[in-house]
C-alpha cells in the first residue's frame, strides 16, 4: 500500500522545477524560524529570493552563455532594447541605488537577476502584473542580506529576533506568509502542504509495521 506513495516521491525527486523547489524552500524556511534558526532561516530567504529571480528572468527570455547558467549570454543582453542602458545605472524599487550592474564575464547573483526582471516589468505588458510580487521580493533584501553576519555568510556574529525586526521594518512573524504570497503570485497556485509532513507520516507508518 506504501508503493505508490513512495514512487511519487521519487518522481518529484526525479523531475525537479522551479515550483517544486521553491515551495520546498519555503516549507524549509518555516521549520527554521519556528525553531529560531534564524542563521539558516536568512540563508533560506537568500535562496528563496535569487531562485524566484531567476524564474522570473528565464520566464522573460534570459539566456544562458553555453548553458552556464552562472553567465547570461552577452548577445542576448545586447539585443534586448533598452537593457544595457538600464543596468548602467540601477536602482531597485526599495530606493537603494546600486549604480552599474554589470554582467561582462560576471557570474548572476541575486542583485543581477532581479534587475534583469525589473527592467522587464517596467517595460509593461505582459510583465507588469507581476509589479505586486517583484516589489515584494525585493522587500526581502535586508533581511536576506542578514545571512552575511552569519556562519552561513561571511561572519561569525549571531543572528537574533530583534536583527529581524530592525531589517524587516515589522514583525518578523509576516515574512513567512510573505513568502508564501510571493509564491502564489508567481506560480498562480497555492503552496499546498508541507512534504515533510507528509513524508514523516508515511516514514512512521512503515517504522510500525
Amino acid at each position: 500500500k506504501h508503493r505508490p506513495q513512495i514512487r511519487y516521491r521519487q518522481r518529484e525527486l526525479q523531475r525537479p522545477d522551479s515550483a517544486a523547489l521553491l515551495s520546498e524552500l519555503v516549507h524549509s524556511t518555516r521549520i527554521k524560524y519556528e525553531m529560531g534558526d534564524y542563521a539558516d532561516f536568512t540563508q533560506r530567504l537568500f535562496r528563496f529570493q535569487e531562485g524566484c529571480f531567476r524564474h522570473l528572468a528565464e520566464q522573460m527570455g534570459l539566456r544562458y552563455d553555453r548553458g552556464d547558467e552562472r553567465h547570461a549570454h552577452m548577445d542576448w543582453v545586447r539585443d534586448v532594447a533598452g537593457l544595457t542602458d538600464f543596468l548602467a545605472d540601477y536602482t531597485a524599487p526599495t530606493g537603494r541605488a546600486y549604480g552599474r550592474i554589470d554582467l561582462e564575464g560576471r557570474p548572476l547573483n541575486r542583485v543581477s537577476l532581479g534587475a534583469i526582471v525589473d527592467f522587464f516589468v517596467q517595460r509593461g505588458d505582459p510583465w507588469v502584473e507581476l509589479g505586486d510580487p517583484v516589489e515584494k521580493l525585493h522587500r526581502l533584501s535586508a533581511v536576506a542580506e542578514l545571512r552575511n553576519k552569519g556562519v552561513a555568510g561571511h561572519g561569525f556574529q549571531g543572528i537574533g529576533r530583534e536583527d529581524l525586526e530592525d531589517a524587516f521594518g515589522e514583525d518578523p512573524d509576516a515574512i513567512v506568509p510573505l513568502l508564501e504570497d510571493i509564491y502564489a503570485a508567481i506560480f498562480h497556485t497555492q503552496l499546498g502542504r508541507t512534504p515533510y509532513q507528509a513524508v514523516n507520516v508515511l516514514i512512521r507508518d512503515l517504522l510500525s509495521r
